[in-house]
C-alpha cells in the first residue's frame, strides 16, 4: 500500500483547535526553499544542496547527518533527487523552492543507516521567559518578538510542531515569570493541561553583563501534571552569542529527545505486531486506518489477518522494534485502549493466537 504524501498541516493552526488534538501532522517533508543570488547552474546547484539538506533534516533530525558518508556522497549530485524546482521573488530575495523523490529520501536515509522520523509528530508547548527590552516577561504565542519568530522559523526547518501559551488571565493567575525562570515544573505541569499538547518545556534567554546570552530549556511530559517529582526528559543550558543561537539550542535539545523517542532505524530484525480494532461498522474506518498505518515509517507492511463481528485484527511488518510502534501509536489521537472487560475476545469457535498481538484499541473518527 503506497504511503501518503500530504499537504502540510503548520503547527501554528493548532491553537484553533489545541484543546481537542495533540499529535500533529507534519508534511511537504519532501520539500524546502533557499535564497539564491542568481539564476546560474552554480547558485542552482549550491540551493539544492541546501534544500536537500534541509529536507533530510526534516525526514531524520539525527545528529549524525551531516558526518554520513552516503549523505555527503550525493550532496555532490542533489538533483539526482529533484523532482520539480521554481523561483520566486521574496523580501530576503531570489527563492529556489525545490520537491524531491520522498521515497528516494528515505530509502536513502535507511540505507546511510540514519532514524527516519515520520510525519505523525508530538506537540510540544513552550513557556518562554525572556528579558525582552531589560525586562523579564514570558512570551505568548500571538507576541510579535524576536523570539516568537525564531522559534517559529525552528519549528519549521527541524519539523516540531510547537505552540506558547495564550497568556490570558488564567495562564497568568497560574503562571509567573519566576515560575518559568525556576523551572518550578509541577506549577506549569498543572497550567499545561488545558492545551493538551504532548509536552510541555520550561525554557528561559537572558543577557549576561558581557553582553551574551545565557540559556536553559527543561522537557517534561504532561503526565508530569500527577506526578511533583517527574524528572525532566531533556534538559539543555549555555551562554552563546545571540538570541538566535539560544533558541537554536534550545530546538536543538528538544529535536535530540523527539528523535530518540520517535524515529526509527531500521534494526533488520523483520519483527511482526498484530493490532486489533473494535466497533468496526463502516468502510471509511478501514480506509483512515490504512491511511494511519501507510504513513508510520515504523511499519513496513500490514494487512487485515482477520476480520470477526466488528472487531478487525491487522498484521503488521515492522522496520524497527515494538517498542518503535508503541511509541508511535501512543501519538495518535483517534486510538483509544480498550479496558479489560471491552478487550475480552469474541467467541467464534476458533482461537485466535495472541502471540504477536500488542494492543486492542478504539478508533475513533473524526
Amino acid at each position: 500500500m503506497l504511503k501518503q504524501i500530504s499537504g502540510i498541516i503548520v503547527a501554528l493552526g493548532v491553537l484553533c483547535s489545541m484543546f481537542q488534538a495533540n499529535a500533529v501532522e507534519i508534511a511537504k517533508l519532501d520539500q524546502s526553499s533557499a535564497i539564491v543570488d542568481s539564476r546560474s547552474d552554480a547558485d542552482r546547484n549550491q540551493a539544492l544542496r541546501q534544500a536537500l539538506f534541509n529536507v533530510l533534516q526534516l525526514n531524520s533530525g539525527a545528529k549524525a547527518l551531516k558526518d554520513n558518508p552516503q549523505i555527503a556522497a550525493i550532496m555532490g549530485d542533489a538533483s539526482a533527487l529533484v523532482v520539480q524546482y521554481s523561483y520566486d521573488k521574496t523580501e530576503a530575495g531570489l527563492q529556489l523552492n525545490a520537491t524531491f523523490d520522498h521515497d528516494k529520501i528515505i530509502k536513502l536515509l535507511r540505507d546511510a543507516g540514519l532514524p527516519v522520523w515520520g510525519k505523525q509528530r508530538p506537540l510540544t508547548l513552550v513557556w518562554l521567559a525572556s528579558d525582552i527590552s531589560g525586562e523579564s516577561q514570558l512570551i505568548a504565542d500571538a507576541a510579535e518578538s524576536t523570539e516568537r519568530n525564531d522559534f517559529s522559523k525552528a519549528s519549521t526547518a527541524r519539523g516540531i510542531p510547537l505552540v506558547l501559551p495564550l497568556l490570558d488571565l488564567d495562564d497568568l493567575m497560574a503562571v509567573s515569570v519566576n515560575d518559568v525562570r525556576g523551572m518550578f515544573a509541577n506549577t506549569v505541569a498543572k497550567a499545561s493541561l488545558r492545551y493538551q499538547a504532548d509536552y510541555f518545556a520550561l525554557a528561559s534567554i537572558q543577557t549576561v553583563a558581557d553582553q551574551s546570552i545565557q540559556f536553559e530549556v527543561a522537557l517534561y511530559s504532561k503526565a508530569a501534571a500527577n506526578n511533583p517529582y517527574a524528572p525532566a526528559l531533556a534538559t539543555r543550558s549555555g551562554t552563546v552569542a545571540s538570541r538566535e543561537e539560544a533558541i537554536g539550542e534550545i530546538m536543538l535539545s528538544l529535536s535530540d529527545y523527539f528523535v530518540s523517542q520517535y524515529a526509527v532505524t531500521d534494526s533488520g530484525l523483520a519483527d511482526v505486531a498484530e493490532i486489533e480494532f473494535s466497533g468496526i461498522h463502516a468502510m471509511r474506518q478501514l480506509v483512515a486506518i490504512d491511511g494511519f498505518f501507510s504513513q508510520l515509517t515504523v511499519v513496513k507492511q500490514f494487512s487485515v489477518k482477520s476480520i470477526k463481528a466488528d472487531r478487525v485484527r491487522y498484521q503488521l511488518q515492522l522496520i524497527g522494534s515494538r517498542d518503535d510502534l508503541a511509541n508511535v501509536l501512543r501519538l495518535e489521537p483517534r486510538m483509544s485502549p480498550l479496558t479489560t472487560n471491552e478487550s475480552l475476545p469474541v467467541a467464534t469457535g476458533t482461537a485466535e493466537s495472541d502471540a504477536h498481538l500488542v494492543g486492542r484499541y478504539r478508533w475513533a473518527e473524526q
